[in-house]
């Protein structure tokens, strides 16, 4: 199957989810939400705390269906409270194995099945 420049050509369909992506590249941000919307998804963004508060971290996670980091491209404190506050509000994470957008792609195709198990 040849690749085209249509973001829904291996599309999930998200069910209307909000995912919440933590770290990674701000200049990627309006690519990921892209991606997240083609897919009947929401996205909503926090930098990991440069610029966004680390407090509001977590209101932000209790308000996700799913939250998502690149593993190489966030802070540990960042990745702590990921793991916490889920944690503590039974929200699912995913960590991405990097912030590139084909890593991401690759993660928001397997959440259905992660849903469903």
């Amino acid at each position: 199957m040849s690749r085209t420049n249509d973001d829904t050509a291996d599309c999930c369909d998200l069910c209307g989810r909000c995912i919440l992506f933590v770290g990674g590249r701000g200049v990627q941000v309006a690519h990921l939400r892209r991606l997240v919307e083609a897919r009947n998804g929401t996205l909503v963004y926090h930098d990991g705390g440069f610029e966004d508060g680390i407090g509001r971290l977590g209101r932000m996670i209790a308000q996700a269906d799913t939250v998502m980091f690149p593993v190489d491209c966030i802070s540990h404190n960042a990745h702590d409270q990921i793991k916490k506050a889920c944690r503590r509000t039974d929200t699912p994470f995913v960590p991405v194995r990097s912030h590139g957008l084909g890593a991401f792609r690759q993660a928001l195709e397997a959440l259905p099945a992660q849903a469903a198990s």
